[in-house]
């Protein structure tokens, strides 16, 4: 199995006037969807008192925590930044992207093609890709997007939710940490699967958002593919 913790992600080191924004801005996305605290902790897996404090300016953020949150309330992880580098945001403004960065093109992959295209460095890879799409997530050169098929992640108790026919943004080069929602590889099976990644008593699931899917035990021959970031988007104008 691929390492789930080959490295923990860098946290955010951030002045108080740049936690307060980020905070404004978590909170602003959490009213906008009618969750409480304790729904976007539960959603999350990050303690509702640490929730306050991010809202509140007197904690900042991991990259896997950003990722959680902007996953739980429907956005991208650069909608939450971009409200750091801009102005304070009001709760009746919606923060804007970041003028400076752009949306860039990742490439549409299938089922299968997702554990191929992890597998192996992407120079010796031959697949070759018949559709982009754009994300405005920080990303790397190895990122990829898919399509959402089946039901096993649409949650019937809200955010995060993703029904068929959605595009996911999946990062290879991201630790996955207990709470990530990832792409896996199971032994025998020709494709990859999209689940949650909870850690219990030492050991490790793929779990579904829908209850009424069968939970798989992460075995020696699981392959963490990569942690989904973010829904893909249409390209930012200008």
């Amino acid at each position: 199995m691929r390492a789930i913790h080959n490295r923990m992600p860098p946290a955010h080191h951030l002045g108080m006037d740049h936690r307060k924004s980020l905070g404004a801005a978590v909170r602003k996305f959490r009213k906008r969807l009618g969750l409480g605290q304790e729904q976007l902790a539960e959603a999350t897996s990050i303690d509702q008192g640490a929730i306050s404090r991010i809202e509140n300016g007197r904690q900042g953020v991991t990259d896997s925590q950003l990722v959680a949150l902007a996953t739980a309330l429907g956005v991208h992880p650069s909608e939450i930044w971009a409200a750091v580098d801009g102005p304070s945001v009001r709760e009746d403004q919606h923060p804007a992207y970041e003028p400076s960065f752009r949306a860039r093109q990742v490439p549409l992959l299938g089922w299968v093609q997702a554990g191929e295209w992890t597998d192996q460095n992407i120079e010796d890879c031959h697949i070759e890709p018949t559709e982009f799409v754009y994300t405005s997530a920080r990303v790397s050169s190895r990122a990829f997007a898919l399509t959402v098929v089946g039901e096993s992640m649409i949650n019937p108790r809200g955010e995060p939710s993703f029904p068929p026919g959605e595009k996911i943004i999946v990062e290879p080069e991201m630790a996955a940490t207990s709470g990530s929602l990832v792409i896996a590889q199971i032994e025998r099976e020709p494709e990859t699967t999209f689940k949650k990644l909870i850690s219990d008593g030492g050991q490790h699931f793929l779990v579904p958002l829908n209850p009424q899917y069968v939970t798989i035990k992460v075995t020696q021959s699981t392959r963490i593919c990569g942690v989904v970031i973010s829904r893909a988007e249409k390209p930012l104008i200008g």
